[in-house]
């Protein structure tokens, strides 16, 4: 069961935790994980994919350029679908491994290590920041600060501004940067995101892990006697005895010597049992480590186990591992197809209700239409439109739309039908088609309706009865 560590009531004021430095073999993975999603999150700005960028979050456009995919409103259902998949894979990785995502992959874990090794690098360790801390102000002590907070806001700085860059592409952002064009949603997202790196990773820290995060706090149910934790040997650990070379000894193996609590940057005892604030970084782990061997006891009473593991039982897989598993690769493959599927043209046709109907000089009958091409393609394309199940002609040249990348082009279009081409109810349902001049292939339709009048005689009144039906029509 997971407990609550000491100190953190609700409405208690904070106390300052100050984190030793240790390093270990667990601690130079976190840091090459740490290395690969800084590396990614600086870079994929400036990569670039043809003439746009490789991640473009267009939202005034509406539009979302995700390497070669360009995804437009309508594919909203594909970040649900991406959404669900993420939240199963969570769910998945936390019965198996516990909070690994908190340890080695959440953006406020990597924040906040950085800013606890720029603080180590300018105040020192644990004792020395903890001695400065209490000394009264002097010319030393402020300079430290300052230089610590004025690194903290540069650091905030270069994450908001390449945050900023996935929503406007890096030449415009520098563009707008060295003319000073930034419009007033520029200034309020980058002084917003600013102001949260900087109070988050410089301030609240563990707070945000402790309160507003609920990811700590529903761990609990998703977790089994099977899941690899962070977790303290009770039976080889207790009593803790402190170490004295010599000394005859009748204790478990832990020395008591709390550097496992000194290098815990949420606060918490490791040895008092799982508790829902600990984030498994291992440094805890690595830190218990560096002590077994310096007094001849075996390494790992603190270590990623699972409660069979201690116990001596055999490790199983619980059934929802499999349900996980499954939902994730319907998922997944669904996503997929979709993706694979992915429409890189669309097409809307509205037909003009100005007017149901008009009659040609020759006799024919002729309707309006709008018809919209969304190139949601990465070049340009030129399309031919075409009629489909409706024997009509077009009234002047057959309509060639030119689309550029991603733009919504519409052209007006009439068709010409004898009447006589008419069905017995006098509408007509049909497609028009969009080919691609270039290959010759259809790329998309879409449905639409043609009006005639219902008699010769009745052509006066006929526009009106057909405007009425036609609408009758579009509800049902």
């Amino acid at each position: 069961m997971l407990e609550h560590a000491p100190g953190h009531e609700l409405y208690a004021k904070r106390q300052r935790i100050f984190v030793k430095h240790i390093w270990g073999s667990l601690q130079a993975k976190r840091w090459m994980v740490f290395a690969v999603l800084l590396g990614g999150f600086f870079l994929l700005p400036w990569l670039r994919i043809g003439d746009r960028p490789a991640v473009l979050l267009d939202v005034p456009a509406r539009k979302f350029h995700i390497f070669w995919m360009t995804f437009w409103p309508q594919d909203t259902y594909l970040l649900a679908l991406f959404l669900i998949s993420l939240a199963l894979t969570l769910f998945m990785v936390t019965a198996v491994w516990g909070r690994l995502w908190c340890g080695f992959a959440c953006p406020q874990t990597v924040g906040t290590s950085i800013f606890l090794e720029i603080e180590r690098w300018i105040e020192g360790d644990r004792n020395q920041q903890m001695k400065l801390d209490k000394s009264p102000w002097t010319t030393e002590k402020v300079r430290k600060r300052v230089l610590k907070h004025a690194l903290f806001i540069l650091i905030s700085f270069a994450f908001t501004y390449n945050l900023r860059a996935y929503f406007i592409s890096m030449p415009e952002l520098l563009h707008k940067t060295a003319t000073f064009t930034f419009d007033g949603g520029d200034y309020f997202w980058l002084l917003f995101f600013f102001v949260l790196a900087y109070s988050d990773f410089g301030r609240f820290r563990e707070q945000l892990c402790h309160g507003p995060c609920p990811y700590g706090r529903f761990q609990g149910v998703m977790l089994d006697p099977n899941s690899l934790v962070v977790t303290f040997n009770v039976e080889r650990g207790e009593p803790r005895q402190f170490f004295r070379k010599g000394q005859e000894r009748d204790a478990g193996d832990c020395v008591d010597c709390k550097l496992c609590v000194d290098v815990c940057p949420a606060g918490i005892d490791i040895r008092k049992g799982p508790q829902f604030e600990c984030i498994s970084c291992m440094r805890c782990v690595d830190a218990c480590n560096t002590v077994m061997p310096k007094v001849g006891f075996a390494p790992n009473l603190i270590s990623i186990v699972s409660e069979n593991q201690i116990a001596h039982k055999p490790q199983k897989l619980h059934p929802r591992l499999f349900v996980y598993a499954g939902v994730l690769v319907a998922m997944l493959s669904l996503i997929s197809y979709r993706v694979m599927s992915h429409p890189i043209t669309q097409v809307d046709v509205l037909r003009n209700r100005s007017f149901v109907y008009s009659k040609l000089p020759d006799g024919r009958i002729a309707n309006v239409y709008t018809v919209k091409a969304i190139n949601m393609d990465n070049h340009d394309h030129t399309y031919r439109v075409e009629v489909e199940g409706l024997k009509a002609d077009f009234v002047g040249a057959a309509p060639l739309i030119e689309a550029k990348s991603g733009e919504v082009t519409q052209a007006s279009v009439a068709l010409a039908v004898r009447p006589e081409a008419g069905d017995a109810e006098h509408v007509s349902r049909f497609e028009f088609a969009l080919v691609d001049v270039k290959t010759g292939h259809k790329l998309a339709e879409a449905h639409s309706t043609f009006v005639m009048p219902e008699r010769e005689h009745d052509e006066e009144h006929g526009e009106h009865r057909g405007e009425i039906r036609d609408e009758h029509r579009d509800h049902h």
